[in-house]
C-alpha cells in the first residue's frame, strides 16, 4: 500500500468534525496516485516525490474550503507548486482558496530556501517588526540594522516595519527595510487587497516580510528557481513594484488561464466599486460568460501598457477587461488591437454597455479593414 494511500486512510480517523468529505479525499487521493509519473517528472531532483504527495494530500484534506474549488483546480496548483520545488505545507508554500479557484503562493520560508541556491548566498532572513520593539536603521556609507523584539506574543500589536537581510561571501550583509505605508502600498495595489492572504491579521505579517524579501531580491543574483518563485508569487498575489520582467517559465496553459480569469473577475469587482463609490452605481462592465470565453488568452504586459499610456483604458486592470473582449488573439499586431481599442473607447463613452460596445466595435473595426 502506498505511503498517500496510508495517509488519506489515516485521515479519516480523526473525530468527524475535523474529517473531509470522504469523497472528495479519496478523488483527490485518486488523482494524484493517477498522475505520479506527472509529478515526479516535474519535481526538481532534490524533492522527494513520496514525501510531496504525502503532504500535498495532508494539507489538500485539511482545508475544507479547497473542496469548493473543485478537483482540477486544486490539481493545477498541486502541479505548479511541484514545479517551483517547495513542500505545499504552509511553511515553503500553501494552496489557498480564492473565490472558487485553488491558487499556489509560495511562503518567505520557501523563497529563502530557493534564493539560498543562488550564488554566493549564505544566509537570508526576513522579520517583522512590531510596535514596542526597539528598531532603528542606517542606509549609507555605514549601513547598519538594529531590532530588539518586545517579545513573541504580538497579539495587539500593529506591525510597523519589515525587512530582509541577505549575508554573500566575501561581503557585508545587505538589508531591505519597508515601513507599513509600503506594505499598505503593495497590499491596496494586489487584485485581492482584502483576500486570505492579505486580509488574515495572521498572515499580514508573513505578506508584509514577502514584500521585503521579493525587493531585497534585487540585489542578488538569483537562483533560476528563486527567480520563478518570485515572479510566480508577483502573477498570483500581484502588488508592488514590477521587481523584474522575469516572466516565470513552465507555468501550464491551464493554470495560467485559470488566474487570468481569477484576477479579471478581481479587476472588475474593484472598478465596479471604485466607480460606484465615485460616480454612483458603476455602469457594466465584463458578465461572466465573456470572461469564461476569453479566459484562455493571457496578454503581454506590452499590450497593456499601451492600452493605458494611450489612455484607452485607467489602469492595467481596466486595460486587461478591455483586451479580453476583443476579437483577437494575443499575437495579433499591436497597433491592429489599438485601433479596435479606440473604437470601443468611443462607443463606450456614448453610453454603450460593455458587451455592446464590444461587438459594435469589433464590426466597425472588421468593415473599415475590408
Amino acid at each position: 500500500m502506498g505511503a498517500v494511500k496510508e495517509l488519506a486512510e489515516r485521515t479519516g480517523e480523526g473525530a468527524a468534525e475535523q474529517r473531509p468529505k470522504p469523497t472528495f479525499t479519496l478523488a483527490m487521493k485518486n488523482q494524484l496516485e493517477g498522475a505520479r509519473d506527472q509529478i515526479m517528472a516535474a519535481l526538481p531532483d532534490r524533492i522527494d516525490a513520496e514525501r510531496f504527495m504525502m503532504v500535498a494530500l495532508t494539507a489538500i484534506t485539511r482545508n475544507d474550503k479547497l473542496q469548493e474549488c473543485g478537483l482540477p483546480s486544486v490539481f493545477l496548483a498541486v502541479m505548479e507548486c511541484a514545479r517551483t520545488g517547495l513542500y505545499p505545507d504552509g511553511q515553503e508554500a500553501a494552496i489557498i482558496p480564492y473565490k472558487g479557484v485553488a491558487e499556489f503562493q509560495p511562503m518567505v520560508q520557501g523563497i529563502t530556501r530557493l534564493m539560498l541556491r543562488s550564488p554566493g548566498l549564505t544566509k537570508v532572513e526576513a522579520r517583522a517588526v512590531f510596535e514596542g520593539d526597539v528598531f532603528h536603521f542606517n542606509y549609507g556609507l555605514h549601513p547598519d540594522l538594529v531590532h530588539v523584539p518586545l517579545g513573541t506574543d504580538t497579539a495587539g500589536r500593529k506591525l510597523t516595519h519589515a525587512y530582509a537581510i541577505m549575508w554573500r561571501q566575501g561581503a557585508e550583509p545587505t538589508f531591505e527595510v519597508v515601513d507599513r505605508d509600503v506594505v499598505e502600498a503593495a497590499r491596496l495595489t494586489s487584485r485581492a487587497p482584502n483576500g486570505p492572504a492579505w486580509g488574515n491579521p495572521l498572515w499580514y505579517p508573513e505578506m508584509a516580510r514577502k514584500v521585503a524579501l521579493k525587493r531585497l531580491g534585487k540585489y542578488a543574483d538569483l537562483s533560476p528557481e528563486a527567480s520563478r518563485a518570485i515572479a510566480l508569487d508577483n502573477l498570483v498575489v500581484g502588488g508592488g513594484e514590477k521587481w523584474t520582467d522575469y516572466e516565470p517559465e513552465g507555468v501550464s496553459p491551464e493554470y495560467r488561464n485559470q488566474l487570468v480569469r481569477s484576477q479579471t473577475e478581481a479587476g472588475i469587482a474593484r472598478l465596479k466599486d471604485k466607480m460606484a463609490g465615485a460616480d454612483g452605481p458603476a455602469p457594466a462592465l465584463a458578465e461572466p460568460e465573456v470572461i469564461e470565453r476569453h479566459a484562455v488568452k493571457s496578454w503581454p504586459p506590452a499590450y497593456v501598457n499601451e492600452l493605458v499610456t494611450q489612455g484607452l483604458a485607467d489602469n492595467p486592470d481596466h486595460a486587461l477587461n478591455v483586451l479580453i473582449m476583443s476579437p483577437f488573439e494575443t499575437k495579433e499586431p499591436l497597433q491592429n488591437v489599438v485601433r479596435w481599442a479606440k473604437i470601443y473607447r468611443a462607443r463606450r463613452e456614448e453610453g454603450l454597455e460593455t458587451d455592446v460596445a464590444a461587438e459594435v466595435a469589433t464590426q466597425e473595426y472588421r468593415t473599415s479593414t475590408k
